[in-house]
């Protein structure tokens, strides 16, 4: 945001979209820090008896397989903006060598 100048309207709309962008995020992170630490309490809790029969029914089955396609998509989608922020970095580092 700080690279943002202040001349002009779409700078001060891009400002505050940012703004309005990390505030959100950092609720996100507080609401999951605190969901973190409450589930750390329950590590120390005896395994419970499970019924194998319900938890290999088709829905669980279904649920499981959208749980791994998720994490397949985000895994592709992290590896991508991490090449494109590897190159940004690279572009950045060699601007700030030219100033």
């Amino acid at each position: 945001m700080r690279a943002l100048t202040d001349n002009d309207a779409s700078s001060r709309a891009a400002r505050d979209a940012y703004q309005s962008h990390v505030k959100g995020q950092l609720r996100i992170a507080t609401a999951l820090d605190a969901i973190a630490k409450e589930m750390t309490g329950y590590r120390d809790l005896p395994m419970a008896p499970h019924d194998l029969h319900a938890m290999t029914d088709g829905r669980q089955l279904a649920s499981f397989e959208r749980f791994v396609h998720e994490k397949q998509e985000l895994l592709a989608l992290l590896q991508g903006t991490a090449e494109k922020d590897a190159q940004r970095l690279a572009a950045m580092r060699s601007t700030s060598q030219d100033v």
